[in-house]
């Protein structure tokens, strides 16, 4: 850990940033989170046409419903910051 002045004011400056605008992760991780989220979300829409092409019984259906929970998540993450 930099224990520098310049690395303590700048960790100051994050941490004053963080408690103004009510957010515990940076812009990175909320740009790997939206990411995530999207990628997750293709990954259930052609699970979904899959399961519908296919005609898959009603409860085997409902294995998009985790997916698309996880997906929704990580994309509110990214925008709220949270």
């Amino acid at each position: 850990v930099d224990r520098s002045p310049e690395a303590e004011r700048a960790r100051t400056q994050l941490r004053q940033a963080a408690a103004r605008d009510l957010v515990n992760i940076d812009d990175e991780e909320r740009n790997r989170r939206g990411v995530a989220g999207a990628a997750f979300a293709v990954v259930t829409a052609l699970l979904a046409a899959f399961l519908i092409w296919s005609q898959a019984a009603w409860y085997s259906r409902l294995a998009v419903f985790p997916l698309m929970a996880l997906s929704y998540g990580f994309l509110l993450s990214a925008q709220e910051g949270l």
